[in-house]
């Protein structure tokens, strides 16, 4: 399948028609069960979603805009997936409580929530999931082509301990232009050290941890090798 840029309805960047390492390990982790319930949020038009229904899961698809919602569903249905997927309107984490989920699969969402509300989020994956249920991440870095004038900010950052370093309040001045109309002011670019230690003192324990470059990443955001961060965590068991 040829892969395909596709501007998003929310003015959050773009998705793609193919998907990512993270997605993929995800799918894996889908058709090894019987049944899995899963999160995809962020579900933009359904690049995760469908595959995974596909694969014979119930997927709870979330998104902040009604129309991918939409675009989704109709999709489903005209593969007559529609008994096993549920819509769910709401910028994540602040929607509605779930349980005794298998999977919560986050792609290219993290990256659009400030600081605390990571911590918030990370929380919030975990006390929908099963014991030994799973978390599957991908977020962009500081290490992304585009964003190659805030790179020594972030470093400078890092060095004075700022305990936010990757948070950029004014991203779509720094964007080169070209991409600025789907750039969204407030991004909060992720690496290991941010992101590891919110998920593990939230009940997760790192399973896999790496950067890429995701398929179909425009030249303009290309850069060494490590604009993308992908995380996969299992949720710890509860002590008794």
């Amino acid at each position: 399948m040829l892969n395909e840029r596709v501007k998003t309805n929310n003015g959050c960047g773009w998705t793609t028609n193919v998907t990512n390492p993270i997605t993929d390990r995800m799918l894996g982790f889908v058709s090894e069960r019987k049944t899995p319930m899963l999160l995809d949020v962020g579900a933009a038009f359904g690049v995760a979603t469908i595959p995974a229904l596909r694969l014979g899961a119930v997927v709870i698809a979330n998104d902040i805009d009604q129309g991918h919602l939409q675009h989704i569903k109709q999709v489903a249905s005209n593969e007559g997936l529609c008994s096993k997927l549920r819509v769910l309107a709401g910028r994540f984490p602040d929607i509605d409580r779930l349980d005794g989920l298998d999977a919560v699969h986050c792609s290219n969402v993290l990256h659009f929530l400030s600081g605390e509300e990571l911590k918030v989020a990370a929380r919030f994956a975990r006390a929908c999931l099963k014991p030994n249920g799973q978390l599957f991440i991908q977020v962009g870095t500081p290490y992304l082509g585009h964003l190659r004038t805030f790179l020594p900010i972030y470093q400078d950052r890092i060095a004075r301990r700022i305990a936010w370093p990757g948070e950029i309040d004014d991203a779509r001045k720094i964007v080169p232009e070209c991409i600025r109309p789907e750039t969204p002011d407030f991004l909060h670019v992720l690496d290991m050290e941010t992101l590891t230690p919110i998920l593990e003192s939230s009940g997760f324990l790192i399973d896999y941890a790496a950067y890429y470059t995701r398929p179909g990443l425009p030249e303009i955001c290309r850069n060494d090798g490590r604009e993308n961060l992908g995380i996969v965590a299992t949720a710890v068991p509860a002590r008794q």
